[in-house]
């Protein structure tokens, strides 16, 4: 089961949801909400996370960026992310891409 609070903003479990972009044919968008409500957004190809590479390792870091309930300063963004989610959702499983 996967529920929202308002206010409070529990999670009952990590939901991770992937989206294909339009342009490139294996690039896309990872949006992962965690238990405790928080949002990670990642970059991913071939189903991958895209890695850092100024390191010059793509494994030693993530394209990542996390905003967080508690102590969050983006609140919005937050919400607007929780949308995000469901509104991939729905185009995976309306318009699902092979």
């Amino acid at each position: 089961m996967f529920s929202i609070k308002s206010k409070g903003t529990e999670m009952n479990e990590t939901r991770t949801v992937q989206r294909v972009g339009d342009m490139h044919p294996t690039r896309g968008l990872r949006v992962t909400t965690q238990r405790c409500g928080d949002v990670i957004v990642s970059i991913s190809q071939d189903g991958l996370l895209i890695g850092d590479m100024d390191t010059g390792s793509p494994n030693d870091r993530e394209a990542s960026v996390e905003f967080c309930v508690s102590g969050g300063r983006s609140y919005r963004t937050l919400r607007v992310l929780r949308l995000l989610v469901r509104a991939m959702e729905k185009d995976n499983a309306e318009r699902p891409i092979p």
